[in-house]
């Protein structure tokens, strides 16, 4: 965002949801549901202060929390985004994932790509039709809002079939199966000053800033090292413990060759 709004030589400014009930100077909002962190908010006052400016309001949703969760339509938003890779896609070291794009009524025209409706045939019978082409290959240039070649087609489709298979009752038992975990999770990890709000929504962020953990599973960091330097100290250590573990299991090592 901060690298396309520089371009376009529009001002970026980052702030909590909280901070926006309090009012909104700019043409266009965009709220992460569930955060970054996984903590999740009432996105309402946020969105109704958007709406009281005239400002747009756009959500970037897990659609897998979205099994659970209250949909951002529902809450006021104009738009919700968002990977689908959470619908049984590889990680793939980061991409590609196709992205998912919903929209009100009265902005579908300004929706990138294609849509495709259902309508009927001569016969009656239900059939796709194109509905909606926005590329400048179609429409007058000045209309256009894509000229995207290429499609994640693939994706969407793997990600398409992973919900039809589960079904509603199924994803949201996964998502569900999620959410537990997270907070098992969460309950084990050390509190501290890094763990902030409600972290339900995902497990990606739980060890806090200071005691890296505390676990006896996986490397800790001395008593009170809550530099960075006394964390890379105490993984070192937790390291060689490691490795004295398993040459005690295996017995002595051999000697390098030559003997030394």
């Amino acid at each position: 965002l901060e690298t396309r709004a520089w371009a376009l030589g529009i001002k970026l400014v980052l702030a909590e949801p909280g901070a926006l009930a309090d009012g909104v100077d700019g043409f266009g909002v965009l709220l992460q549901y569930p955060g970054s962190s996984g903590a999740l908010r009432d996105l309402r006052p946020a969105i109704a202060a958007a709406k009281e400016k005239g400002a747009m309001v756009a959500v970037a949703a897990d659609p897998l929390a979205l099994c659970l969760l209250t949909p951002p339509g529902e809450l006021g938003a104009d738009v919700a985004i968002g990977s689908t890779q959470r619908f049984g896609v590889p990680m793939f070291y980061g991409g590609p994932h196709a992205a998912y794009f919903a929209t009100r009524e009265e902005h579908a025209r300004q929706l990138p790509g294609r849509l495709v409706g259902v309508t009927v045939d001569a016969e009656g019978r239900p059939a796709l039709r194109l509905a909606l082409q926005t590329r400048e290959q179609h429409i007058r240039r000045e209309r256009a809002t894509s000229n995207i070649c290429t499609a994640q087609v693939l994706l969407a489709v793997m990600a398409g079939m992973y919900a039809a298979w589960h079904g509603p009752e199924g994803l949201a038992a996964i998502a569900s199966r999620v959410a537990r975990l997270t907070s098992a999770l969460g309950s084990w990890a050390q509190p501290g000053p890094g763990r902030r709000g409600d972290r339900r929504g995902d497990p990606r962020r739980v060890l806090d800033a200071g005691g890296g953990g505390g676990g006896a599973g996986g490397p800790r960091s001395g008593s009170g090292s809550g530099s960075p330097r006394g964390r890379r100290a105490g993984r070192r250590r937790w390291y060689r413990e490691q490795r004295r573990a398993r040459r005690g299991e295996r017995g002595r090592w051999r000697r390098g060759r030559g003997g030394r």
